[in-house]
């Protein structure tokens, strides 16, 4: 069963009007971020369902059709970033586009029936290797003709890297969608890692993060964490993580994304993985 987590439709949205503007998903495990932008990167509507039982990403997609109008309107471009476990950043020096199946299969193991998709980041030194089952791939391109399919990564890790690079500090930052942490640690501007962690509790989520702080031997009382998504200031995750680790502070919306006044009045960090989407351009 789908339901509507959280829905804001600014009052310059207009459905007639959807074939100029452009659709972007996050589609997670048991969530589905939706946003809706204007050429001028006007964020002009925004929802997230939630699936309530355990289904395939597949079937998730199809509900999700049926009960969020949105989806159902024709838009100029549409855009899907796929949030799995399922993905390998490789170098891009190092990537042979001939020796891609060898590749896939190596970084990525054997898996069922589907698609393994090479995503290049704009930032030209990598690219995301990653698996999108057949189902949900059919469904994307069916319901979706001529839309982008990404991973996660190749939309958040250049919105970090820039940034990092304007910051110029050893830092990390990250991105939270639902039950769902992806971390990454910038040394100089340049990535040093990047990584999905799914946790149920604030002790796992505190787990995850201090565990790359001391990958790196990087002290939490003096490293800054620049966090992104749904994590708020008064939540249980917060605060334990507060105590460990002194210097949080919350990422504004991607460079060249605009919240309107509807939106403008949430907390501005609480959309950045949906609209790191529209920043890359994807």
């Amino acid at each position: 069963m789908v339901t509507e987590e959280k829905r804001i439709e600014e009052v310059s949205f207009s459905a007639a009007q959807s074939g100029d503007l452009d659709l972007f998903l996050l589609l997670e495990d048991d969530s589905l971020h939706v946003s809706v932008t204007d050429e001028a990167n006007h964020v002009l509507a925004l929802t997230k369902l939630v699936c309530q039982e355990h289904t395939s990403s597949h079937d998730f997609l199809q509900e999700s059709m049926h009960a969020e109008p949105l989806l159902r309107l024709k838009y100029n471009s549409v855009s899907v970033g796929i949030g799995n476990q399922t993905f390998s950043l490789v170098p891009k020096r190092l990537f042979d586009e001939q020796a891609a199946p060898s590749v896939y299969h190596h970084l990525l193991g054997p898996h069922g029936d589907g698609f393994h998709l090479v995503d290049e980041f704009q930032t030209d030194e990598f690219v995301s290797v990653f698996f999108v089952e057949k189902h949900l791939h059919e469904s994307i391109t069916s319901l979706f003709p001529g839309a982008g399919i990404h991973h996660v990564s190749s939309t958040l890790i250049p919105v970090f890297q820039n940034l990092a690079r304007q910051n110029q500090e050893t830092a990390l930052y990250g991105c939270v969608s639902g039950e769902v942490l992806y971390l990454s640690f910038f040394k100089a501007g340049e990535l040093q890692f990047f990584n999905r962690f799914h946790f149920r509790s604030a002790r796992d989520f505190l787990y995850f993060v201090l565990l790359v702080y001391r990958q790196f031997s990087l002290k939490p009382d003096q490293t800054p964490l620049y966090l992104g998504g749904s994590l708020l200031s008064d939540s249980s995750i917060y605060n334990l993580l507060y105590r460990y680790v002194r210097h949080i502070r919350f990422l504004e919306p991607p460079e060249g994304v605009t919240l309107q006044s509807l939106l403008s009045k949430e907390p501005r960090h609480l959309y950045f993985g949906s609209l790191s989407l529209k920043a890359c351009g994807s």
